[in-house]
């Protein structure tokens, strides 16, 4: 009797034996690759977000904790006091009061004479202008890690000269925010929110405000009071009034005024 050896099953068993060849090899691990690569720049992307989302949120906040504690200094008469703390008295770093040039232009009474200056709270550095803003604020805040960011609000101080007296004013400009930011070159705001070096660069030592260059880059949080300097946002497109329109088959329409 002959014996005849099954060469089939016996082929398929050494190559189930084998394992991966070089070049599957190299094909997986060039697929993980490409998949670790779009999900280190999804996370990336999330966390830029993420930063750039709370500081925008504690801008408006602080934006208007400000106004808000302006207004009550207004009604209850104190604000006087405090404008002419700042700008008269001289009682706060790195604010100056109205230059001789400024008052002679006031030739009669009741003119009035305007400058924009900016308190700068910082959690590492201890002087007047930190302690003026965090005085004005904190009252407002019931959560206090608000103030473990660099924060800048920015004035309008207004005084008019009468015949025998001379009353205040100020208006909220603007407030920035940053929990990532740290003192560097001697300034509260470091290089990178300033844009020191690039053409976005600031002027006045305080945070870049384009909204493109934070999102991207600093993450600092901006506020002026209008949705226009909010962060960048998806412009939303609206159908004609009255109008019908066969998107993926189906028909739509008609649309209401947005």
């Amino acid at each position: 009797m002959k014996l005849y050896r099954n060469t089939t099953s016996y082929t398929a068993r050494r190559r189930s034996r084998r394992g991966f060849t070089l070049v599957e090899l190299i094909t997986v691990l060039t697929i993980l690759a490409i998949l670790a690569a779009i999900a280190a720049g999804s996370v990336v992307g999330y966390i830029k977000k993420a930063k750039f989302d709370r500081n925008e949120a504690n801008a408006i906040t602080i934006y208007q904790a400000a106004q808000t504690a302006i207004a009550q200094m207004s009604a209850n008469g104190t604000i006087d006091g405090w404008v002419n703390g700042l700008i008269v008295n001289a009682d706060v770093d790195e604010v100056t009061g109205f230059t001789n040039e400024e008052l002679s232009a006031l030739d009669a009474s009741n003119e009035t004479v305007s400058k924009v200056v900016s308190l700068t709270y910082s959690p590492d550095v201890s002087d007047k202008n930190g302690e003026a803003l965090y005085n004005l604020l904190t009252g407002y805040f019931y959560d206090k890690s608000v103030f473990g960011s660099t924060i800048t609000v920015e004035f309008l101080i207004s005084a008019t000269y009468g015949v025998n007296s001379t009353s205040y004013s100020a208006i909220v400009l603007s407030s920035f925010s940053s929990i990532e930011n740290a003192p560097q070159d001697g300034l509260k705001w470091n290089r990178v929110c300033r844009g020191a070096g690039t053409s976005s660069a600031s002027t006045d030592n305080l945070p870049v405000r384009d909204a493109t260059y934070r999102f991207e880059t600093s993450h600092v949080g901006y506020y002026n009071g209008t949705e226009a300097s909010a962060k960048p946002q998806i412009t939303s497109v609206f159908l004609p009034i009255s109008s019908t329109y066969e998107l993926d088959g189906h028909i739509v329409g008609p649309t209401v005024n947005p």
